[in-house]
């Protein structure tokens, strides 16, 4: 029965709602919406249509036209909301950036904020420290962060808690 729960939203989560995302051969639960809800649905076994390069491309282009992404991960984020309501938690939203900070990330973070300030839950964006370390927050070659990058999340999450009164006595 945790007091608070924080949900960590690196960039690029926001788009691996989308159908091609397989997640890396395990049968992850996948969702979609069905009357304005948010549904379980089972994993998607490919078939050859989904397999074509046009199938991909036009699948991408839909995704790209439509507030489909958004609409996924708003209900998904409504979700959790409920379940704080459901399960007497409080709920933090805090944005992890990639290693720039490119137009997507200004998007995804911006939409990220706007959720928060409508459902009135703390957010946190680790943009602004992550950005400073450079690529030093960063594993090389890869878009993880490294050990130094972890510390400073831990460091602003810890900051971002205690502020608000979110850990309980004894969390740290």
């Amino acid at each position: 029965k945790p007091a608070t729960v924080v949900v960590c939203l690196y960039t690029d989560d926001f788009r691996r709602v989308r159908p091609e995302y397989a997640g890396l051969g395990f049968l992850l639960p996948r969702y979609q919406l069905a009357a304005g809800r948010l549904v379980n649905i089972p994993y998607p076994r490919p078939n050859p249509w989904n397999r074509l390069y046009l199938s991909v491309v036009v699948d991408k282009v839909l995704w790209r036209c439509t507030n489909r992404e958004w609409d996924l991960n708003e209900a998904i984020l409504d979700r959790i909301g409920q379940l704080s309501k459901d399960r007497h938690f409080q709920e933090a939203l805090v944005f992890l950036p990639g290693k720039e900070d490119s137009a997507g990330d200004r998007v995804r973070r911006s939409w990220l904020k706007e959720y928060a300030r409508r459902r009135q839950t703390p957010f946190l964006d680790l943009t602004e420290p992550i950005q400073t370390m450079g690529q030093r927050a960063f594993i090389m070659g890869n878009p993880h962060f490294s050990s130094s990058g972890h510390e400073a999340v831990a460091r602003e999450l810890d900051r971002f808690l205690t502020g608000r009164g979110l850990l309980s006595p004894g969390a740290r």
